[in-house]
């Protein structure tokens, strides 16, 4: 009796079902299914499409845009089946470690116009891209996303692409890139966003851009998540954008690049922001004491429902060193100061949690079940 052919099989499984089977398949094995027969390509190729995120070579990426950049192409393409660039839902271009070349640029651009459906972006470019204008590779797109993840430069073609209705269901932006010289810019190039530009806006975070730019996005949109970088001379006015959202920000994250941090920059988040839920603190330049970590105890008590925060700096030298223990006492402080705290960390990393009424972190486990007592 002859075995039933590989096709017979598809048919007696129903395509919902080889969907979830090709979905926990490794993505270097679905390649060899697409070419196994017609009927499973036309299931297995929405699981190979649909997230984009594991090209780790350049060459690679280069491969894979050429392929999307060809697919809407009769002449590369054969027209009875199904286009991948119809399933794309998640495309991830990491290339951080190559310089982009404008060809470069063209071929992206060609796949991210062939890509209708792209829901999420993650388009990295190098250090050597940061100041030149790299954003012109989104022009043409006629994709709707929801999140956009980027480094490309920052500039007055990027602001327009941002304020076309197709990115109206925007609701996550990370700007990672530099904003671009107002030479390169030319004449009359505008940072600006029109008022009805991304309303559903809820997530935002940038590295680089100024407080101005900054508030440019934050004002009259639902942005509750902020993430921005603290500029020396410039630290008041980029709080007082985040003043400016049509909704009440309930997380933010602050890095602060100022030489000399202020002891009073959480004091002027909390007069700004007392309703924060969670609030994360990373200062590079200045070396925080467990003393001067106690002094913003009294800052805390303006906020109102804060239940995580996390202040992080340089370790100081010698003798005012963090231990397990000094850092207890600053978050028993600021327990005491801010009832509402649930979760803490600070300078040495350890997350504190309260557990029986008690503040305890990892090292009062390690320390337990080793027998050693806690650094004094």
């Amino acid at each position: 009796m002859a075995l039933p052919n590989l096709f017979d099989h598809t048919r007696t499984l129903p395509p919902e079902v080889l969907s979830l089977v090709f979905d926990e398949t490794d993505t270097e094995d679905l390649p060899s299914v697409l070419r196994a027969s017609s009927a499973l390509y036309a299931i297995a190729f929405r699981s190979l499409y649909r997230e984009i995120s594991n090209c780790k070579t350049g060459q690679k990426r280069v491969q894979l845009l050429q392929s999307l950049a060809r697919a809407s192409d009769p002449a590369f393409h054969p027209t009875r089946l199904p286009s991948p660039t119809l399933v794309v839902r998640l495309l991830s271009l990491d290339f951080h470690s190559n310089t982009v070349t404008a060809n470069l640029l063209r071929l992206i651009n060609r796949a991210l116009r062939a890509s209708t459906n792209l829901r999420e972006l993650i388009l990295e470019f190098s250090a050597a891209n940061n100041f030149q204008p790299t954003s012109w590779c989104l022009l043409g797109t006629t994709f709707y996303l929801r999140r956009l993840y980027t480094s490309v430069g920052l500039d007055a073609t990027l602001f327009t692409w941002l304020a076309h209705p197709n990115q109206r269901l925007l609701i996550e932006l990370n700007l990672r890139g530099h904003q671009i010289p107002s030479r390169y810019c030319g004449k009359g190039a505008d940072l600006s966003l029109p008022p009805d530009a991304l309303p559903a806006l809820a997530s935002f975070r940038s590295v680089h851009l100024d407080s101005a730019c900054t508030t440019i996005f934050l004002a009259g949109r639902p942005v509750q998540h902020v993430g921005l970088t603290l500029f020396p001379l410039s630290a008041h006015s980029a709080l007082d954008g985040l003043c400016g959202t049509s909704v009440p920000v309930r997380r933010l994250t602050v890095l602060c690049l100022e030489e000399h941090a202020s002891e009073a920059l959480v004091a002027e988040i909390a007069a700004r922001l007392p309703g924060l839920e969670s609030l994360h603190v990373v200062v590079l330049m200045t070396p925080y004491t467990s003393v001067k970590l106690h002094v913003l105890a009294s800052a805390l008590t303006r906020f109102v429902a804060l239940r995580y925060i996390t202040f992080m700096a340089p370790d100081p030298p010698g003798a005012d060193a963090f231990t397990v223990e000094r850092e207890r006492a600053v978050v028993v402080a600021w327990a005491r100061a801010c009832p509402t705290l649930r979760t803490v960390i600070l300078p040495m990393g350890q997350v504190w949690y309260t557990e029986d009424g008690a503040w305890r972190c990892y090292a009062d486990g390690l320390s337990s079940r080793e027998g050693t007592p806690r650094a004094a």
